[in-house]
């Protein structure tokens, strides 16, 4: 048994799997004990909030003190999901955010995770359409004045030629 355990790397499968996973999601994960300590991040989250090994321990607070947006999400004692726009040294990003609360038998707390999706791109984009929309709706309420004042002016122009051809007639029928 011990041979088809170790023998086999069998038990490599665990840190094969949370490197695989974690490591290596371009989302941002960040895990905290039952007291907002920090006790695990994965390297997404150490490039974008600039965190690293001797954070671990530390106070969520002070970890991440310049990006108060964040803290402000690992308050609530509930699961949540939101969405967060961070400006950060002259960068903007977008964030899907989902807060998982982890519980024990009894409900007690022991444990907070949080993950950011950087949905920036996809943000710019639907603003970005929402920009054409409107650009599109403008254009089409100018379309409708200037339909609008053609037809008007057809109307006008109908009634000049019907003047015209009442005046044509009654000169006729005089001679």
């Amino acid at each position: 048994l011990i041979l088809a355990l170790y023998g086999t790397r069998l038990l490599d499968l665990v840190p094969i799997a949370r490197y695989t996973m974690i490591e290596q999601m371009s989302d941002c994960v960040l895990a905290l004990d039952e007291n907002d300590r920090m006790v695990d991040f994965n390297l997404a989250a150490q490039e974008i909030f600039e965190i690293n090994q001797n954070h671990l321990g530390k106070q969520i607070k002070v970890v991440l003190a310049h990006w108060p947006e964040i803290i402000d999400l690992f308050l609530p004692n509930a699961n949540k999901t939101s969405q967060l726009t961070i400006a950060h040294e002259e960068k903007t990003r977008v964030f899907d955010t989902h807060l998982t609360l982890f519980t024990d038998s009894s409900g007690k707390p022991y444990g907070k995770l949080l993950m950011f999706s950087d949905v920036t791109k996809h943000h710019q984009a639907e603003q970005s359409l929402e920009q054409r929309l409107f650009e599109i709706q403008e254009l089409n309420k100018n379309l409708q004045e200037s339909q609008a004042q053609v037809i008007a002016q057809q109307r006008r122009l109908a009634k000049l030629e019907e003047r015209k051809r009442l005046g044509r007639d009654m000169h006729d029928s005089v001679n």
